[in-house]
This record gives C-alpha cells, structure tokens and sequence, in this order.
C-alpha cells in the first residue's frame, strides 16, 4: 500500500506497478500526488505546468491505441523487447509527475536529470560537458512517468507503461509513441 496526500486528507490506495521492467531506476524522485485525473490517475504536479486537458487526452489516445494494435504478434514482442503481457489499464496505478528540476537544454528542449550517455548515443547523440545526455521523460518505479511540461515524449513512456515493451518506437507501437509528438 502506499499513502497519497491530496489536499491535507490522506488517501490509502493500493499501487502494484503496473509493469516490471527489470530495469533499474534512473531517477529518485519524491512523489506526492498533488491531485486525481479524472480518469483516476494521480499527477504530481506542484508548478501546475501541465496542461490537464491535454494530459488527459494523450493518456487517453495511447490508451485507445494500444487496444487497437492488441495483440502483439511476436515479432513484434521480440522487437519492442516486451517482458510480460500488455496491460492497457494501467490508470488506476499511474501517476504523472513534472520534473521539479527541468530546464532547456543547449538544444532548445525541456529536459531534466542526467541520463546515460548511452541513451543519447544510441539516438546518433553526442553528449559533451556543455549538454550532457539528460532525460524528457522516464519511467520511475515501475508506475510514474517523470515528465517535462510540454510531455513531449510522455506517449512513448505510457504505451511502455500499457505493454510492457521496453521499446515502444517500432512496429506498430510505434504509433502509439509518438501521439504526443503530433500534436
């Protein structure tokens, strides 16, 4: 069980995480559910830098596609390096938090933490002193998608959330990962 605090009345909510990576945490981050979607998910979100309706909506398209592309065939399960069954229901156990320390990068986007360099360079990024590979979106805990507030990559994060692929760029995820990007 964990305890949320919303608003001074403290919430008892049971949290499995929504899907076991096996991957470790990147980022430690403090989470405190500063309120409910209305979809029952939780945001952490204590600048109130995001735009919930938009929010809403990319949660809820990444829902509505990942239903649609289910089941996975496994070529696709080999490629997106799934680790367990899809589940698409995850609101219940999400939660959604701003970054408290993001800023812009050296390259114009929002981003936040350090990531491994590897991260960057498997993307033909090269990380310098001046502009270290850093984060826009990564999961913590196995159930909250750190974010910057323009969620540029937060579909990505969520249709990893839904399928359990730890790469959701490929395939027919591939759609589902880049909602946010269209927008």
């Amino acid at each position: 069980m964990r305890c949320w605090y919303l608003g001074g009345i403290s919430l008892i909510i049971s949290c499995a995480p929504c899907y076991n990576s096996q991957e470790p945490n990147y980022t430690s981050y403090s989470v405190h559910r500063t309120d409910v979607s209305k979809f029952g998910y939780g945001i952490d979100d204590h600048g109130l830098e995001l735009d919930r309706t938009r929010l809403d909506s990319i949660v809820e398209d990444v829902r509505d596609c990942v239903l649609g592309v289910l089941p996975l065939t496994e070529d696709e399960i080999s490629q997106g390096e799934c680790v367990t069954e899809p589940i698409p229901e995850i609101r219940s156990c999400l939660t959604i938090m701003v970054a408290p320390d993001w800023h812009v990068s050296c390259t114009g986007e929002q981003v936040f933490g350090t990531a491994p360099d590897a991260s960057c360079t498997v993307k033909g990024e090269q990380p310098t002193p001046q502009c270290p590979c850093a984060f826009r979106a990564i999961i913590q805990d196995n159930c909250t998608i750190i974010t910057t507030p323009n969620m540029k990559i937060l579909a990505g994060q969520l249709t990893t959330l839904m399928t359990s692929c730890n790469n959701a760029w490929v395939g027919r995820l591939n759609k589902c990962a880049t909602i946010s990007l269209n927008e």
